[in-house]
């Protein structure tokens, strides 16, 4: 996964007590482990409703956070790679717009 988030720029891997945070200007995202799979958090300007999504917590007007299962490195594909682009654009270079 970190070569995804390569991609998509300039970034870090904070850790804390609970999570590793994706965070470059704001924080545009997050990671728990869990027994047998990854918690994978991204935030959308938008509610994304989506088989693979598997909660959504509105967190202002014009945030919500998502969560993703993932079990293995091959459920990083395309759709996930999107939305963490779409998070990363969101949080991060629309946040300098603002």
């Amino acid at each position: 996964m970190t070569g995804v988030l390569d991609r998509l720029g300039p970034h870090e891997l904070v850790p804390v007590k609970t999570m590793i945070l994706l965070s470059a200007t704001a924080n545009f995202g997050g990671v728990v482990v869990r027994r047998g799979s990854l918690d994978l958090g991204f935030f959308l300007t938008r509610r994304l409703q989506h088989p693979r999504v598997n909660k959504v917590e509105r967190l202002s007007p014009r945030k919500f956070a998502h969560h993703v299962h993932l079990s293995g490195p091959a459920e990083v594909d395309q759709e996930v790679v999107a939305w963490l682009t779409e998070a990363y654009v969101d949080c991060v270079i629309g946040g300098r717009a603002r």
